[in-house]
């Protein structure tokens, strides 16, 4: 049967969704906004020479005034560049800025009318009742995107290398945008001169937003007017080959950058004037080469005194100026105020590409594994297609694995995913390592003997999820599951093996997010998510069991580069079969230790297959992986978390590795118990020994200790090779006693 529903779910399609437990409690749970998609969009299209145009309903005549500007202003643009594009940018033209808040084209974090996605090459526009503005901003958007190309295209590997050795500051990059954008950069000379004025108390680096970019744009303008536009182009082209904004205007130039400011500062705080540099025509002097006797073979080339033939070079000069395509060809010839557009066709939404990566992942069970992602969309985003999944290069290979197969249709109000889960775990020898794992199974593994299990876990998962919007904060999830457990032992003899668990498993969730995203990838503001599911067993209902979670996060900016965090996860288990869940450590740590003892679980159910749904909510730094566990969980996280780029902007724009430092404080408090009765009860399972237990002699202990573990210290953040890693520093205390410190080194962002 679950293979029938496998095989037709897989016929539908795919979507990355996280699973309804919390096996990767911080990193993998899944908030967002939610789209609010009040209309249809029919889209089509038309092309210009340069540009291709998407509109719908009521927006023809606003693409095509805007085609007409853009060509229009198209040799400006890539005259001043000095950059030809390779393929036409594409234009999504939306007559609302509503409209565009409520696209899939784009993310839940923005707010803009103007969206630019580079790496895609298209750009998002909000037509906001004002022709000019709207204009200005689309040539803007288009300098973005070619000076994107520029500085970050061609191949994969010169793209790779670019993205992470070049990191431009915001004068530069978003200066260049606007300065292009407007056809009169003198008529700002005010506007420059107040912020230039502003701005002298602080590092050119560290400028940001709006200020950032007025800075920068008089800068620009300050180089084609004192030495000639053609060197903004040469600065461009030299900072991609150098990586190093500073080096290039001082190379291009030929003046100190510390002089390059000082001409600069002076020309519009004190009316320094500057004589732009005279185009002149250099005659070409033709130099005859001395004729040199050789023995060259047949089909030989003196490649020294090599004649070029002067019809192939004045040939190759015309080329040269000339548009390199029949589109850019055109485009120049073009008629000001009049652009050739194609007619109106159908807009074809094809299946792309979107992204393939590749992860470290820390598993809680199998440790350290590779993680690969691969998903496909259509333009509009409508459609997702994804394949994620976890792989532990161990002996057997293809037997410690996890995958998920996933579609997800977002193309009405109410968004609809189809998944596939599938998490094999594998036992060959079980030492001290794994001897938490089986704990509450009333089963102990000693240090020096390890046991020989042979056996392998193996969850099969299959779901429909309706998420339903109230608002663009507020939506709902409701989520049918099929779950098939199985317990496969090697060692057995017989055919029947260990019987396999099916549950119908149904989740209702909860879902709020009011966060933003800053530009430095920083959120603030509040999410948080309610779950409550049930597993009902098809044959024993003495297996049957719910959960109830609950997770909230606040992010608070205190002061530039300083921000607060916090977060509360609550977790029960309850029913005739409720499952475990585990506090200690740090998730995805890869230097991890786990907590040994010989206490068990009162009354544990020595199913192995209960380990396929253990939960694992979050850190507890200071202790041991492992160190609590129980049926309930109650944990409370708060970092106090420092920015170095918002604070040295000059010292952390120098490498990616400084550019993503960050210096964090911490606290962990949290506690795990069994039963009904909570940790503040005097007789909580936390509070209870129980001596001799499987013996004929039985003692029950209550010692009273405080029930909740805290951690406390310090850490850094930091990006390596793409990999975000976290190193901590914590020391643990428990019953009024302070541990020895532990160091976690673990990747993955924080919550």
């Amino acid at each position: 049967m679950i293979r029938l529903l496998f095989l037709c779910i897989l016929w539908l399609g795919f979507s990355v969704s996280a699973s309804a437990q919390r096996y990767y409690g911080v990193s993998k749970e899944r908030f967002g906004k939610s789209k609010l998609q009040t209309k249809e969009f029919q889209w089509k299209t038309f092309s210009s020479a340069n540009f291709e145009f998407n509109f719908y309903k009521g927006g023809e005549s606003l693409a095509r005034n805007a085609a007409t500007h853009l060509e229009n202003s198209y040799s400006r643009i890539t005259n001043i560049l000095g950059y030809i594009p390779y393929e036409p940018v594409k234009v999504f033209v939306f007559n609302h800025p509503q409209d565009l808040q409520s696209s899939n084209l784009i993310s839940n974090q923005k707010e803009e009318k103007y969206v630019v996605d580079a790496k895609h090459g298209r750009i998002l526009a909000a037509f906001d009742k004002n022709d000019s503005l709207f204009n200005r901003n689309l040539v803007e958007s288009i300098a973005n995107i070619y000076v994107y190309e520029m500085l970050y295209g061609g191949s994969i590997r010169e793209s790779l290398e670019s993205q992470i050795l070049l990191n431009l500051p915001e004068w530069y990059s978003q200066g260049i945008c606007a300065y292009v954008a407007e056809v009169d950069n003198t008529a700002q000379f005010e506007k420059f001169k107040m912020y230039i004025s502003a701005a002298q108390s602080k590092r050119l680096k560290s400028l940001k937003g709006e200020e950032a970019e007025v800075v920068g744009q008089s800068i620009w303008h300050f180089i084609a007017l004192k030495y000639g536009k053609d060197n903004i182009s040469n600065i461009l082209n030299l900072t991609r080959i150098i990586h190093d904004e500073q080096s290039s205007i001082t190379s291009t130039l030929g003046v100190s950058f510390s002089k390059f400011m000082q001409e600069w500062t002076d020309f519009y705080l004190k009316g320094v004037p500057v004589h732009a540099p005279e185009a002149q025509e250099k005659p070409v002097e033709v130099v005859k080469p001395v004729k040199r006797f050789l023995d060259l073979k047949p089909g030989e080339v003196d490649t020294d005194d090599y004649i070029f033939n002067e019809e192939n070079v004045l040939k190759y000069k015309e080329a040269r100026v000339a548009p390199t395509t029949a589109a850019t060809r055109a485009s120049r010839t073009e008629t000001p105020g009049v652009a050739k557009l194609s007619a109106v066709k159908s807009f074809k939404n094809f299946l792309v590409s979107n992204e393939r990566k590749i992860d470290v992942l820390v598993d809680p069970v199998r440790q350290f594994g590779i993680g690969y992602g691969l998903s496909f969309n259509d333009v509009l985003q409508n459609h997702i297609f994804s394949f994620n999944s976890y792989l532990r290069p161990s002996t057997p290979l293809f037997k410690n694995f996890d995958f998920d197969l996933s579609y997800g249709n977002y193309s009405g109000k109410v968004d609809w995913l189809f998944k596939y889960e599938k998490r094999s775990i594998n036992f060959e020898t079980v030492d001290d390592r794994d001897a938490f794992l089986f704990r509450p199974l009333n089963r102990i593994i000693y240090e020096d003997t390890p046991e020989y299990l042979q056996r392998r876990l193996v969850q099969q998962r299959i779901s429909v999820s309706m998420l339903y919007p109230f608002s663009e904060k507020w939506r709902l999830e409701v989520t049918p599951a099929v779950v098939k457990n199985d317990d496969i032992d090697y060692g057995l003899t017989t055919k029947d093996g260990v019987p396999s668990d099916f549950y119908i498993a149904p989740q209702v969730s909860l879902v709020y997010d009011n966060t933003k995203l800053s530009h430095l990838g920083v959120e603030t503001g509040t999410k948080a998510k309610v779950v409550y599911d049930q597993y009902f067993h098809t044959s024993n209902t003495l297996r049957s069991f719910k959960n109830a979670y609950i997770d909230v996060r606040h992010y608070q900016r205190i002061l530039p580069g300083l921000q607060i965090a916090g977060r509360l996860s609550y977790g029960t288990s309850r029913g005739n079969a409720p499952k475990f869940t585990f506090l200690g450590g740090a998730e995805n740590g890869l230097n991890r230790s786990t907590y040994k003892s010989d206490e068990m679980a009162s009354g544990g159910d020595p199913d192995l297959k209960n380990i396929l749904l253990y939960q694992f909510p979050g850190n507890l730094r200071g202790f041991d992986f492992g160190r609590l566990y129980g049926n309930n969980h109650l944990l409370g996280n708060v970092e106090l978390r420092s920015h170095l780029i918002e604070i040295l902007p000059q010292m952390a724009l120098s490498s990616n590795l400084l550019r993503n430092l960050q210096i964090v404080g911490f606290y962990d408090i949290g506690t795990a118990w069994m039963g009904s009765k909570g940790p503040f009860s005097r007789q909580n399972s936390l509070n209870t020994t129980v001596i001799g237990q499987g013996q004929s002699f039985v003692i029950e202990v209550t010692n009273f200790k405080n029930p909740f573990l805290s951690g406390f210290g310090g850490g850094l953040r930091t990006t390596v090779l793409g990999v975000f890693l976290r190193a901590d520093y914590a020391w643990g205390w428990e019953d009024r006693e302070t541990h020895s410190p532990k160091f976690h080194l673990s990747v993955g962002k924080d919550f």
